[in-house]
């Protein structure tokens, strides 16, 4: 009877181990030596505790094996480029050498993968050809990316590059060695051996460059990772939101609508009024300047600074007067002087102006804007409005000296973006 138990047990752990054999897992049972099962074997809880060691043992082995593939999932990056028009960086990378996804037991499932567009002509995510290629020319993929201005509304469309290069995924999405040159991400070559596909996507300087103003230009641009090898479908979609911070340092101006190119010449516009009080009657007078401050990045700034200059000495006039003066005089004498105020309208409120002091305009880039064509610019820019008034107070006619008075009203305008 003992022996026919015996027989049985055998039996049952054969069976086991002839089951454990089929997982690769498990080849190693032939370390185990016969006469210490054997040994378990004869002694009462031999039944219970050989099932324990099996099972333990393949649970380990389990755990410890690596996946033989990884699915594909969506790529997302957010990516500020800041630079100055003047000096773009040399090459930005948005994703670098990166594979998503592979597969050791089909390598060509994914070695075979290949990216597109989502239209040919929309540039809104991004346009570029959406035809699979298999061994095609050796060159970027092109595409163009609508870069949107987001203060004018303005939109240019820039290109950028893209390439893919089959290769052999080891542990992690930057660790794919590639088995050959890069090639058009539209290509879905393989080669033997490969297992993954590497994307790579850049902007280079001389795509930088072509943004034609400053500003914060945006764009978001959504690539599809197809599948060839298998059902052909979509695998993967990548998404990246894209924002150029670009400043324009030596492109600022104070624009003036009303004289263009010219050099602005304004008339004070005094007008005499008969008054039997003032001999010779009393005179004022008052002018308005359009003007509009672009400060190099369509009105992004949080501020702006304007100091106006008669470029006068002080002499004894109060702050906020500014004057012109009778040729041929030095204006010292207030004979020889006409003085007259300034107020600039700024976001719809009046901002009073003093000589040679600075005014600090804060709130610019919420405050009102007004699109412009300024000269240089092949595209419309926005500035911020901010009118002059000039208003010469009532004086005696008499109470100055006869002739022709002139000026110079200086506007410097100063901003974070612009050169000093």
């Amino acid at each position: 009877m003992a022996l026919q138990h015996h027989s049985e047990i055998i039996n049952k752990y054969n069976r086991i181990k002839n089951s454990s054999n089929k997982l690769w897992s498990f080849k190693q049972i032939s370390h185990v030596h016969w006469p210490s099962a054997l040994w378990l074997l004869t002694r009462h809880r031999a039944i219970s505790l050989l099932p324990a060691t099996l099972l333990s043992w393949l649970l380990f082995t389990c755990h410890t094996a690596r996946a033989d593939a990884l699915l594909p999932v969506d790529m997302n990056t957010t990516i500020t480029i800041s630079y100055d028009r003047s000096a773009p960086p040399a090459s930005y990378k948005i994703w670098q050498s990166v594979a998503n996804g592979y597969d050791r037991d089909n390598p060509g499932r994914r070695a075979r993968d290949w990216f597109r567009c989502k239209s040919n002509t929309d540039t809104s995510s991004g346009a570029c050809s959406r035809q699979w290629l298999w061994g095609g020319p050796v060159r970027d993929t092109m595409i163009s990316l609508r870069m949107t201005e987001q203060r004018s509304k303005v939109s240019f469309n820039i290109p950028l590059r893209g390439r893919s290069s089959s290769c052999t995924y080891h542990t992690s999405p930057h660790d794919c060695s590639s088995a050959a040159g890069w090639q058009q991400m539209t290509d879905g070559r393989s080669y033997t051996g490969t297992n993954s596909k590497n994307f790579d996507l850049r902007l280079e300087a001389e795509d930088l460059a072509k943004i034609p103003t400053g500003g914060i230009w945006e764009g978001v641009l959504i690539l599809e990772q197809r599948q060839w090898s298998g059902p052909s479908m979509t695998v993967a979609w990548w998404t990246a939101n894209i924002t150029l911070d670009v400043t324009d340092r030596n492109n600022g101006a104070i624009y003036l609508p009303a004289f263009g190119r010219a050099d602005p010449l304004v008339d004070l516009n005094l007008r005499t009024k008969p008054l039997s009080t003032a001999p010779g009657g009393e005179v004022s007078g008052s002018t308005v300047i359009d003007t509009c401050l672009y400060d190099g990045y369509n009105s992004n700034n949080a501020w702006l600074q304007v100091t106006l200059s008669d470029l006068l000495p002080p002499w004894n006039r109060a702050a906020d007067l500014f004057s012109v003066t009778k040729t041929g005089t030095t204006g010292g004498n207030p004979r020889d002087r006409v003085d007259y105020r300034v107020t600039m309208n700024y976001n719809g409120n009046p901002v009073a102006m003093e000589n040679k002091k600075t005014v600090t305009l804060n709130g610019v880039d919420t405050a009102l804007i007004r699109p412009v064509a300024l000269p240089g610019f092949p595209v419309t820019v926005v500035c911020t409005p901010s009118p002059l008034t000039l208003t010469v107070q009532p004086f005696a006619k008499a109470s100055k000296t006869a002739g022709r008075y002139s000026g110079t009203l200086r506007v410097n305008l100063a901003a974070r973006t612009l050169a000093p």
